[in-house]
């Protein structure tokens, strides 16, 4: 059966495709969210190399468990989602 379409903030939205790359087996690392409209992050300023793409865990800690990825929201309110792909076994064309 097709997921229903929804309209939430752009948190909701991170929240929900968290929440479906790991029940897809997914390994998931927090990374920074791109200023709108603007060079840098939320997170590191505008001084972000990366925007979006830089992880926010040291050492490139990575999960694909709900719990722990659940105190990565006690740690940062919001942040973008990469997926290792090596170890989520998929690959991504570009």
């Amino acid at each position: 059966m097709p997921r229903q379409p929804f309209v939430a903030s752009g948190r909701e939205v991170r929240q929900e495709a968290l929440r479906d790359a790991i029940s897809r087996g997914f390994y998931i690392l927090p990374s920074c969210i791109p200023l709108v409209n603007e060079k840098g992050c939320y997170h590191h300023g505008k001084n972000c190399v990366k925007p979006g793409k830089i992880t926010l865990l040291k050492m490139h800690r990575y999960s694909n468990s709900l719990e722990e990825i659940k105190k990565w929201y006690d740690w940062y309110y919001d942040f973008n989602i990469l997926v290792k792909t090596r170890e989520s076994n998929i690959v991504v064309f570009d």
